[in-house]
């Protein structure tokens, strides 16, 4: 790795030529030794046991590159020249770089011992300034790298961003003519359920093309310098074996996947069916004495409860076999623990089944519970929606209905008062005109002769108190129907 970095920073900075080239000569006429184009103070000018000065400088030079350019935990390159039997050896460290001979020290003009000493000393002071120049070179050319994948990683992330944007919208146009999926002609996945499942599978693969390509980057920017490689050694480490072994667990899983996508598709179906039947039932297609129409909805809910009872424990068994991984028992837990706390809604639910089946309360009733009343104008599993006299909502959970009395009220609450008129007229006319003006302002109020003193008759008028400000309607209605002379006020009050 280093060795082809150290070529590359010399291809890119226009250098000397490479080491295979045939070495320049030294500024005595000899050839000199390179490393990496970076001339030595070492020089053959003299051959040597038949071996040519360039060739010489050319296996040195060789020898130097893969000394220099070699691994090594830490420290400097050490440079060593031993006198050998008849010859002095060039070392760096353990490599062999160049042998020396009585030749090479007479044309420098010193003695074997002396010139031995001299390419020491001179090699000691070369070779760390090709170290720490080989340094800087590699670390400019890592921070270069580094930032081109960087840039790279931006770059990528915005096209991913557009490719995921473009297939968003092509599935918005066209989820609405997606086909179901059907298993023998029966719909088990409906076109809506279709899209989205490749909604949300769209924004998995989104979400998971933006992890590996940000992790990729930073993995590859770690591995750049010496000083970060531990950091990523022990993210590996400690990554690597969860990742894997999730890996497996994914692939063994996979036959009870496809387990679970059958008995879904297989229930899905059996409740269209159960469907189809009860859609008879409640048009009156088909009698069923056991469920009329109107418990048609208990049933079908019913159904639907006890489908997803009986297949989630097949289907979680299938797919994970047994509770056996930290990641199973925890989801387990979590499972108990939502159960727990679903206890007072499903209790809620089965109270509501027991209601709407035995129809204690209907729709248009009125009862009071507790401290509260109204209409019942709907009826789900989990409440009663009550609308009060005085307007509004109440929301009444059916399990209040197991420690609170319900009262079915016989009627609407009315709101009622007295109308006090002089008896000019016969007591059937002044009933009949009273009542012609109250039913015309108030259809649903009542008018009643309630008591007859001398020159006074008194009528009782009462309307449904649920609709706001009836009693002043009304008031003001019979004020214009006196105003009139349609009969005559004689004052008004409670009766005695």
């Amino acid at each position: 790795m280093r060795t082809a970095c150290g070529v590359l920073i010399v291809a890119l900075l226009g250098g000397p030529a490479a080491a295979s080239d045939p070495p320049a000569p030294g500024s005595d006429g000899g050839a000199a030794v390179t490393y990496h184009g970076n001339a030595s103070p070492l020089t053959f000018s003299v051959p040597a046991e038949g071996v040519s000065p360039q060739k010489r400088a050319a296996e040195a030079t060789r020898a130097l590159e893969a000394a220099l350019d070699a691994e090594r935990e830490g420290g400097a390159p050490v440079v060593k020249v031993p006198l050998e039997i008849g010859r002095a050896v060039l070392r760096i460290d353990d490599v062999v770089v160049a042998p020396l001979y009585p030749a090479d020290a007479t044309a420098a003009g010193m003695s074997l011992s002396d010139y031995a000493m001299s390419v020491e000393k001179e090699m000691a002071a070369f070779v760390p300034s090709q170290m720490r120049r080989k340094t800087l070179q590699l670390f400019f050319l890592h921070l270069f790298l580094s930032v081109f994948v960087l840039v790279a990683m931006v770059l990528t992330l915005r096209a991913l961003r557009t490719a995921f944007d473009r297939w968003d919208q092509s599935l918005d146009e066209r989820r609405s003519s997606l086909p179901p999926v059907a298993i023998l002609r029966v719909p088990v996945v409906s076109r809506e359920a279709l899209g989205g499942a490749l909604a949300f599978g769209l924004a998995v693969g989104r979400v998971a093309a933006y992890i590996v390509t940000v992790v990729a980057a930073v993995a590859f920017v770690l591995s750049q310098f010496d000083i970060t490689r531990p950091l990523l050694r022990d993210l590996v480490k400690w990554s690597g074996v969860p990742l894997v072994s999730g890996f497996q667990a994914f692939v063994g899983a996979i036959p009870g996947i496809v387990v679970a996508g059958a008995l879904f598709a297989l229930t899905r179906a059996a409740l269209r069916v159960v469907n189809l039947l009860l859609d008879s039932v409640q048009s009156g297609q088909l009698h069923w004495q056991k469920v009329p129409p109107r418990r048609v909805p208990v049933v079908r809910n019913l159904a639907f409860i006890l489908a997803v009872v009986v297949i989630t424990p097949l289907m979680l068994g299938a797919v994970f076999g047994r509770f056996g991984t930290p990641l199973e028992t925890m989801a387990l837990g979590a499972g108990f623990v939502i159960l727990a706390g679903a206890i007072p809604l499903a209790a809620s639910a089965v109270t509501g089944v027991v209601v709407l089946w035995t129809e204690g309360v209907r729709p248009g009733d009125w009862v009071e519970v507790g401290d509260v009343s109204g209409e019942v104008t709907e009826m789900t599993f989990r409440d009663l929606r009550l609308v009060p006299a005085r307007g509004g909502t109440i929301s009444v959970p059916y399990l209040a209905l197991v420690t609170r009395p319900v009262h079915r009220l016989r009627e609407a609450p009315k709101e009622t008062f007295t109308l006090t008129v002089q008896r000019d007229k016969s007591a059937k006319e002044l009933l009949d005109v009273v009542r012609s003006t109250v039913k015309k302002r108030e259809p649903d109020a009542e008018v009643e002769l309630s008591h007859i003193d001398g020159d006074v008759v008194r009528f009782s008028i009462s309307a449904p108190t649920i609709r706001a400000g009836v009693r002043e309607q009304l008031m003001l209605a019979l004020c214009e129907a006196a105003d009139q002379s349609a009969f005559s006020l004689a004052g008004s009050g409670d009766p005695p």
